[in-house]
Protein backbone atom coordinates (compact mmCIF):
# COMPACT_ATOMS: atom_id res chain seq x y z
CA UNK A 1 0.00 0.00 0.00
CA UNK A 2 1.30 3.45 -0.89
CA UNK A 3 1.41 6.26 1.67
CA UNK A 4 -1.18 8.94 0.94
CA UNK A 5 -1.74 12.57 1.72
CA UNK A 6 -5.06 14.27 1.13
CA UNK A 7 -5.52 18.03 0.97
CA UNK A 8 -7.78 19.43 3.67
CA UNK A 9 -10.93 20.80 2.06
CA UNK A 10 -11.36 23.89 4.21
CA UNK A 11 -10.84 26.62 1.62
CA UNK A 12 -12.81 27.84 -1.41
CA UNK A 13 -12.15 24.53 -3.24
CA UNK A 14 -14.12 22.44 -0.77
CA UNK A 15 -14.90 19.07 -2.26
CA UNK A 16 -11.88 19.14 -4.62
CA UNK A 17 -9.46 16.93 -2.73
CA UNK A 18 -6.04 16.08 -4.13
CA UNK A 19 -4.57 12.75 -3.14
CA UNK A 20 -0.83 12.22 -3.41
CA UNK A 21 0.28 8.61 -3.83
CA UNK A 22 3.86 7.43 -3.60
CA UNK A 23 4.31 4.53 -5.97
CA UNK A 24 7.38 2.43 -6.64
CA UNK A 25 9.00 3.20 -9.99
CA UNK A 26 8.35 -0.33 -11.27
CA UNK A 27 4.57 0.21 -10.95
CA UNK A 28 4.78 3.32 -13.09
CA UNK A 29 6.98 1.47 -15.58
CA UNK A 30 4.27 -1.19 -15.91
CA UNK A 31 1.65 1.48 -16.48
CA UNK A 32 3.73 2.93 -19.32
CA UNK A 33 4.09 -0.56 -20.79
CA UNK A 34 0.30 -0.98 -20.70
CA UNK A 35 -0.10 2.41 -22.37
CA UNK A 36 2.40 1.42 -25.08
CA UNK A 37 0.47 -1.81 -25.71
CA UNK A 38 -2.81 0.11 -25.94
CA UNK A 39 -1.21 2.49 -28.44
CA UNK A 40 -0.06 -0.48 -30.56
CA UNK A 41 -3.60 -1.85 -30.46
CA UNK A 42 -5.03 1.53 -31.40
CA UNK A 43 -2.58 1.81 -34.30
CA UNK A 44 -3.70 -1.58 -35.62
CA UNK A 45 -0.29 -3.26 -35.33
CA UNK A 46 -0.64 -6.97 -36.21
CA UNK A 47 0.96 -8.25 -32.98
CA UNK A 48 -1.63 -6.28 -30.99
CA UNK A 49 -4.69 -7.56 -32.88
CA UNK A 50 -5.96 -9.61 -29.91
CA UNK A 51 -5.59 -6.63 -27.59
CA UNK A 52 -7.39 -4.41 -30.10
CA UNK A 53 -10.26 -6.90 -30.21
CA UNK A 54 -10.42 -6.96 -26.41
CA UNK A 55 -10.37 -3.15 -26.21
CA UNK A 56 -13.09 -2.93 -28.89
CA UNK A 57 -15.27 -5.25 -26.78
CA UNK A 58 -14.63 -3.30 -23.59
CA UNK A 59 -15.24 -0.04 -25.43
CA UNK A 60 -18.60 -1.20 -26.75
CA UNK A 61 -19.74 -2.00 -23.22
CA UNK A 62 -18.60 1.41 -21.98
CA UNK A 63 -19.60 3.37 -25.09
CA UNK A 64 -15.92 4.27 -25.61
CA UNK A 65 -13.60 3.84 -28.56
CA UNK A 66 -10.15 2.26 -28.34
CA UNK A 67 -8.73 5.75 -28.88
CA UNK A 68 -10.74 7.12 -25.95
CA UNK A 69 -9.67 4.24 -23.68
CA UNK A 70 -6.04 4.80 -24.64
CA UNK A 71 -6.37 8.54 -23.95
CA UNK A 72 -7.88 7.77 -20.53
CA UNK A 73 -4.90 5.59 -19.62
CA UNK A 74 -2.57 8.31 -20.93
CA UNK A 75 -4.23 10.89 -18.67
CA UNK A 76 -3.80 8.57 -15.67
CA UNK A 77 -0.13 8.15 -16.53
CA UNK A 78 0.26 11.92 -16.90
CA UNK A 79 -1.28 12.46 -13.47
CA UNK A 80 1.00 9.89 -11.86
CA UNK A 81 4.15 11.05 -13.62
CA UNK A 82 3.77 14.81 -13.21
CA UNK A 83 7.35 15.83 -12.44
CA UNK A 84 7.44 19.44 -11.35
CA UNK A 85 8.91 21.04 -8.20
CA UNK A 86 5.39 21.35 -6.75
CA UNK A 87 5.13 17.56 -6.59
CA UNK A 88 8.29 17.43 -4.51
CA UNK A 89 6.79 20.04 -2.16
CA UNK A 90 3.71 17.85 -1.71
CA UNK A 91 5.92 14.81 -1.20
CA UNK A 92 7.88 16.65 1.49
CA UNK A 93 4.65 17.56 3.27
CA UNK A 94 3.40 13.99 3.08
CA UNK A 95 6.66 12.62 4.47
CA UNK A 96 6.11 14.73 7.57
CA UNK A 97 2.62 13.27 8.03
CA UNK A 98 1.96 11.20 11.14
CA UNK A 99 2.80 7.54 10.79
CA UNK A 100 5.65 7.94 8.31
CA UNK A 101 9.35 7.70 9.22
CA UNK A 102 10.58 10.83 10.97
CA UNK A 103 14.14 10.75 9.62
CA UNK A 104 13.25 13.27 6.90
CA UNK A 105 15.64 16.17 6.42
CA UNK A 106 14.32 19.68 6.77
CA UNK A 107 11.11 21.17 8.06
CA UNK A 108 7.74 20.51 6.41
CA UNK A 109 6.51 23.11 3.88
CA UNK A 110 4.34 25.86 5.33
CA UNK A 111 0.64 26.14 4.49
CA UNK A 112 1.16 28.83 1.84
CA UNK A 113 3.80 26.78 0.03
CA UNK A 114 1.54 23.75 0.17
CA UNK A 115 -1.43 25.66 -1.31
CA UNK A 116 0.79 27.06 -4.07
CA UNK A 117 2.12 23.57 -4.84
CA UNK A 118 -1.43 22.22 -5.07
CA UNK A 119 -2.38 25.02 -7.47
CA UNK A 120 0.65 24.21 -9.63
CA UNK A 121 -0.22 20.50 -9.67
CA UNK A 122 -3.80 21.31 -10.68
CA UNK A 123 -2.45 23.55 -13.47
CA UNK A 124 -0.16 20.74 -14.64
CA UNK A 125 -3.05 18.30 -14.70
CA UNK A 126 -5.22 20.81 -16.58
CA UNK A 127 -2.45 21.21 -19.17
CA UNK A 128 -2.50 17.41 -19.57
CA UNK A 129 -6.28 17.50 -20.14
CA UNK A 130 -7.23 16.28 -16.68
CA UNK A 131 -10.17 17.94 -14.95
Amino acid sequence: MAPEMEEPANDEREGEAVRVLFLPGWELDYLWQVLAAFRRGQAGEPEAADLRELLDGIGEGLDRTVKQITEDVQRVAAMLMLDIPAVRTLAAAALHSPGLPSDNPGPPPDAAALREALDQVRAGWAAAGIR
